[in-house]
């Protein structure tokens, strides 16, 4: 991807990205891609609130992320970081596939 084509999402509110899964936002969000500014609003299907996560008898508490993992959990959109990082810690098959059903 060249540097002009970077897609960047942001909070329309404080113009925070919302690139990682630490990230919150009210639904309103800013997409700019390759200069060309979108805005999406969606408050009940993309509002994310900050959440501390628990570990659950289902998850792998030790999973070794490869460098590529890292960087899509670092720098994607919440929405698509947070179900792939869930996905990449569930140990049931079933709840995997819909984990990235999601992300898809």
């Amino acid at each position: 991807m060249s540097q002009g084509s970077n897609i960047v999402f942001s909070n329309v509110s404080d113009t925070l990205n919302i690139h990682g899964i630490d990230k919150t936002s009210d639904g309103l969000i800013t997409v700019n891609f390759d200069s060309t500014v979108f805005q999406i609003t969606a408050p009940k299907q993309l509002s994310i609130q900050s959440v501390i996560e628990n570990s659950t008898d289902n998850s792998i508490t030790n999973t070794n992320l490869d460098n590529d993992d890292n960087s899509i959990i670092k720098t994607y959109p919440y929405f698509l970081a947070h179900p792939y990082k869930r996905a990449l810690e569930e140990n049931d098959a079933f709840k995997r596939l819909h984990l990235l059903k999601e992300c898809f």
